[in-house]
């Protein structure tokens, strides 16, 4: 019976998804609106990724909404006033089966808010699609100024997201860029009743449809420019105008003809470096492909006037390009292509504050509308003399481009944008565009140490494949700035800092996070600290398969009394700390992280010279690879066999090289210990130049990994003077010697083998770097299993040798130096008889801490990998 009944909600849970009064091609523009992407698709036919309907309902007090979607997370339908993801009110059907309210702040956070004002919820989540139903009140008068008024005089577009992640149960994480969302670039009136009275343009991806053509009036002319495809600058000669493509030009000026732009292509990687000089953000990306989320290129004129502008932005509301002597905003000369404008918008930003200006010095204009994306090109001359004190004389010097789109617009005034850039300074009077390549994104570790330095885990990784993560750093010719990569296997964030103290107090953090920005931020202590991004230009952040990749530029330094802001100039060095695969907080901070590395030395960021940078995680490592591997031979391993064959296997029958079996055993594996030990300590003297100081919280570790390494290396040394030169047996300084260099022993052995557990260890949640971070976990429960291993052994040693209640003289063992009768031989006590159950226990003793010894070096050596 209830499988019967599950199947039956099921079929009618399908059924209703697929309800023509809701989602069918045939009632739009019939019975209700609709978007869809693409814009011709039917729900029915299964050819829709997205699709939504509505009306106002009977009363005309609320708004009946149907959302579709192919997707198994979410489907989520907006309300705007800006035109963008930015301060948007959004109601989501998710497969929970619920629908969600939220918020999405400044940027791309998504903070969940309480659900009012709709009712008849329906939702289904079948084979891959979401679909649901549910009325929306057009206003409340509770003061919510988040619940958008409907009614009100104030522009409200449409906006659609779906198939992102689910963060919480009541909260969406981000839709894909590229496939998961649209928005629609003109308000609409909900509170339309019939969808004949509207008079947007149609829209080659998403089209909301009425029962007749969207067309402009006389009395109201349309305010979008829209083309069929985004300008590729391959043109043929412009027709007049018509109700999909519209060309506008400056005054007194001509449409662009293919003549006048000599036919080459405007919005392509492929002109970048040959005929355009180009800036980007991803940098490396192809308009073509439809990777660029920003794109501008431009040239010289050919008679050395004015330059040739084209600028590319996915974006519903406008993209602006800025023109300004410093890599920031403010005092910038700005030309913006913005959707519902005739022409180029020219302002001045001071500060934060955007301020229209006269349009002037432009001509040649072109504007275009399609997809999501506005392209535009225009023409600027190089100067007006002193005409305008605002208008950049760009023959006097070098200048940064700024970009900057998805932001609101206000009539033809320009409001805050979403995204933006800040390029590098150019030469705009260069006829000639060699001097605009750019660095390509590091996909090689060929150059580390050479033209770059780097740093990764593991060790000489390719950044494309085999990196859990990856930075490169390389100073510009003139040591003013240097320019950053990261990557690193997460979709959160990836960040790297400069540290002052060694560990992350101290430290200068700069983050790409997942919602494509650069985020700056301090750490004091375990506590991490937004601060104002500054002194950075040039950056890109993209997310694809699982990793984010970013790349940025920064100033060494800034003279603005900064103290946080670390100068980088030549001559300085910091530690380099990694961290990646945290969390971000609802405003986009970078929260804790789950993975981090840290450099072993600190390095000069501009001084990159033949093995002067780390490579691939540097030299240093295999040298503090090697120091830790000849440690856990000679402390672990030799030393251990040493001090048990001494304490409990002095009846080892037969002699080696003329010594008791025992005592060439135990000599031998000291004299080994304590070579090995010497090269070790000579080795992280090399890698890791100076003594390591105790600052700044949570570096306990570390420092005392250090603090009872040179402990260990003073008691060891003076151990093996303290045999040297021992007192013979019987001299009344003998038995001193002996508890001596027991205690000093002993002493040593055991603080080796803490150091060894320090060295290896990865403690959660603590902020101390492991000393050895690209080694694997489990190593540090091995070297448990052994230090376990030897107690335990010695226990059994200790009672069987009480069991078989052997007579033992004092200092009966004792073994004599060739004293000052050269001549005169070892005097050897007779040999007592151990059992061969003892020297069976014996041998296994050591074929188990030979084979644990082994496992420990061998993993030492390998890569963690992801």
């Amino acid at each position: 019976m209830k499988t019967a009944v599950c199947i039956l909600l099921v079929t009618l849970s399908q059924s209703w998804a697929q309800d023509p009064n809701y989602f069918s091609r045939a009632i739009c523009g019939q019975a209700r609106f609709c978007v869809s992407q693409p814009s011709d698709c039917d729900p029915q036919l299964d050819s829709c990724d997205a699709f939504a309907s509505w009306k106002l309902s009977g009363d005309g007090t609320k708004l009946e909404l149907a959302l579709y979607a192919t997707t198994a997370t979410y489907v989520a339908f907006g309300f705007s006033n800006s035109g963008s993801m930015a301060r948007s009110d959004v109601y989501a059907c998710t497969t929970n089966n619920d629908v969600i309210r939220s918020w999405n702040r400044d940027g791309y956070g998504n903070e969940e808010r309480t659900l009012k004002g709709v009712s008849g919820e329906t939702v289904s989540s079948t084979n891959g699609v979401i679909s649901c139903q549910f009325s929306r009140d057009l206003s409340l008068n509770d003061g919510d100024q988040e619940f958008f008024d409907l009614t009100s005089s104030q522009s409200v577009y449409a906006l659609m997201a779906w198939n992102g992640p689910l963060r919480s149960s009541t909260r969406l994480g981000q839709h894909p860029f590229q496939v998961g969302r649209f928005f629609w670039p003109q308000p609409i009136d909900f509170t339309q009743t019939l969808p004949a009275v509207t008079t947007m343009p149609t829209n080659p991806m998403t089209a909301i449809i009425s029962e007749s053509p969207f067309t402009g009036t006389e009395e109201q002319p349309m305010t979008s420019i829209i083309s069929e495809s985004p300008i590729t600058g391959t043109e043929a000669q412009q027709s007049p105008a018509t109700e999909q493509t519209s060309t506008v030009t400056s005054s007194g000026s001509s449409p662009v003809s293919e003549s006048s732009l000599d036919g080459e292509t405007l919005f392509s990687r492929s002109v970048c470096g040959q005929s355009r000089f180009c800036a980007s953000k991803p940098e490396g990306c192809d308009p073509q492909m439809g990777s660029c989320d920003a794109f501008s290129s431009w040239k010289l004129s050919g008679d050395g006037t004015k330059v040739e502008f084209a600028l590319y932005a996915k974006t519903m509301t406008y993209i602006a390009m800025g023109l300004t002597e410093t890599p920031s905003m403010d005092n910038s000369d700005v030309y913006a292509c913005a959707t519902g404008n005739n022409n180029i918008l020219r302002s001045r930003n001071v500060g934060y504050s955007n301020s229209d200006l006269v349009l002037k010095g432009v001509s040649d204009a072109t504007i275009a509308f399609a997809d999501g994306v506005i392209t535009c090109k225009f023409t600027r001359v190089l100067s007006l003399g002193s005409e305008d004190s605002e208008f950049f004389d760009l023959t006097s010097g070098n200048f940064h481009i700024i970009m900057s789109w998805g932001g609101s617009l206000s009539g033809s005034s320009l409001r805050k944008h979403l995204r933006t850039f800040v390029g590098d300074s150019f030469d705009f009077t260069q006829s000639m565009p060699e001097a605009a390549t750019t660095r390509e994104m590091v996909t090689s570790v060929s150059g580390c140490g050479k033209s770059m330095g780097c740093f990764s885990r593991p060790e000489n990784c390719d950044p494309d494949t085999t990196c859990d993560a990856f930075s490169s750093w390389v100073a510009s010719e003139d040591k003013t700035s240097v320019t950053f990569d990261l990557q690193a296997s997460t979709d959160t964030y990836v960040a790297i800092g400069f540290s002052k103290s060694g560990g992350m107090d101290d430290s200068d953090v700069y983050a790409c996070t997942a919602e494509n920005e650069v985020r700056r931020s301090r750490n004091d202590g375990r506590q991490n600290t937004a601060q104002e991004l500054k002194g950075v230009s040039n950056m890109s952040v993209s997310i694809a398969n699982g990793a984010i990749r970013c790349r940025f530029t920064r100033v060494v330094s800034l003279d603005d009394n900064d103290e946080l802001f670390f100068d980088i100039s030549q001559g300085n060095t910091y530690t380099i700390l990694i961290a990646w695969d945290g969390t971000l907080s609802a405003e986009g901070d970078i929260m804790q992280h789950r993975e981090r590395i840290k450099s072993a030395q600190t390095y000069d960021l501009t001084d990159i010279t033949e093995g002067g940078a780390v490579s691939g995680g540097g030299a240093s490592a295999a040298l503090r690879k090697t120091h830790g591997s000849l440690m856990v031979v000679a402390w672990l391993c030799l030393a251990s066999i040493g001090i048990t064959t001494a304490r409990h296997f002095k009846e080892l029958p037969g002699e080696l090289c003329g010594k008791p079996m025992w005592f060439a055993i135990h000599r031998l594996c000291m004299s080994s210990a304590f070579v090995l030990f010497i090269v070790a300590f000579i080795l992280i003297i090399v890698a890791v130049p100076g003594f390591y100081q105790l600052r700044g919280e949570g570096n306990i570790v570390r420092a005392l990994h250090a603090v009872f390494g040179v402990l260990v290396i003073v008691l060891g040394v003076i151990n093996v003077i303290m045999a040297i030169f021992r007192p013979h047996p019987g001299e009344p300084r003998r038995n001193l010697y002996n508890w001596a260099h027991w205690g000093v022993g002993t002493s040593a052995h055991l603080i080796a083998m803490a150091t060894i557990l320090l060295g290896t260890a990865r403690f959660p949640n603590q902020e101390a770097f492991p000393l050895l971070p690209t080694i694997p976990s489990f190593v540090f429960y091995v070297v448990i299993v052994f230090l376990v291993f030897h107690g335990v052994m010695w226990i059994i040693f200790t009672f069987f040798k009480a069991a078989q209640n052997s007579e033992r003289t004092p200092r009966s063992y004792d073994i004599a130096l060739r004293g000052k009768e050269e001549n005169q031989p070892d005097q050897f006590p007779p040999q007592k008889k151990i059992s061969s159950f003892m020297v069976a226990l014996y041998v296994l003793y050591m074929v188990i801490a030979f084979a644990l010894t082994i496992a420990i070096v061998a993993s030492v050596g390998v890569e963690v990998s992801s």
